[in-house]
């Protein structure tokens, strides 16, 4: 199992656009907190935000 998939599985995530990099892990610290953090690359851009229906430009991260 590649470890694309594996990050997938752990963390139950569906979409089969997401892929992660080598560099995908890191512990850092946010708001005081030690946190892991994992870093991925939506495959495509979609038109519109799922959560609050802005639609995707320039401005959107």
């Amino acid at each position: 199992m590649s470890h694309n998939n594996f990050i997938l599985n752990l963390l139950n995530l569906k979409d089969p656009n997401i892929t992660f990099n080598d560099n995908y892990y890191s512990e850092e610290i946010i708001n005081n907190v030690k946190s892991k953090v994992f870093y991925a690359t939506l495959t495509y851009m979609p038109n519109t935000c799922y959560h609050c229906g802005h639609t995707m430009d320039k401005h959107i991260i």
